[in-house]
């Protein structure tokens, strides 16, 4: 094959690396819904084949929503029984299309329709039982709040930077993308002009768009800050 500058990766090794990139906590949790709801079928007869019509795989999908259970017997909880016919459904639309070139779609085909909709009514069974609903988050009391704060080690640039979190997460009532930002270091070891730790804590005011990248450190020494106009204030007393 003459040289070139593309790659010469083959199908079977594309489709290797599709497969290696998949994280392994999804292919096991794949592998599990997928041996469960084979033993489902052997229990019920019922047969996954060429022929088999897509109404009836309907009906199959829709006894499932319903009849699934764990091992022990016991009901899933209400968005695991999602997330198993969710994967139920789109393994079996995956093995139709690869090994019998059919096509269908579980979520949206109206034939479907009613098999979607027993997996939407045991969900709200589910939800009504208090041991099986998707429990939400609860907020710290007070005392609780206030023994967190009390606990970080302020001395330290972590510790600092611990509670200032805690402090301003509440504050500013920080929600994801929010809290995500306070991932950088916003206080760091002070150092001298030699590079040596000095005991004590500079404030880091990585905020500007230019800036971010994590811990850099946006002023190596406290000298002064020409761009500020006033030469004679150092960095910290310019903010």
């Amino acid at each position: 094959m003459a040289e070139t500058r593309f790659g010469c990766a083959s199908n079977e090794d594309i489709d290797e690396i599709i497969k290696q990139s998949k994280p392994h906590n999804t292919q096991r949790n794949r592998k599990y819904i997928w041996n469960q709801f084979e033993k489902f079928c052997q229990l019920r007869n019922y047969v996954l084949t060429a022929e088999t019509p897509t109404k009836h795989i309907a009906n199959i999908l829709k006894d499932w929503s319903i009849n699934m259970r764990k091992i022990n017997g016991e009901e899933y909880k209400e968005y695991s029984l999602k997330t198993m016919w969710n994967v139920t459904a789109k393994m079996i639309q995956e093995k139709y299309f690869i090994e019998h070139q059919r096509d269908f779609n579980p979520f949206v085909d109206q034939e479907f329709n009613d098999a979607r909709q027993a997996r939407n009514a045991k969900r709200k069974i589910l939800q009504n039982m208090l041991e099986k609903r998707k429990v939400s988050a609860v907020a710290f009391k007070s005392d609780e709040y206030e023994k967190m704060i009390n606990n970080c080690q302020e001395k330290t640039p972590e510790g600092l930077q611990i509670k200032f979190y805690l402090i301003a997460s509440l504050e500013l009532a920080w929600r994801g993308g929010e809290a995500v930002k306070c991932l950088i270091h916003y206080f760091q070891e002070e150092l001298d002009h030699n590079g040596k730790p000095t005991g004590r804590i500079a404030y880091n005011p990585v905020f500007s768009k230019t800036c971010q990248g994590g811990d850099q450190k946006a002023l190596r020494y406290k000298m002064a800050n020409t761009k500020s106009g006033k030469p004679e204030k150092v960095p910290s007393e310019t903010l």
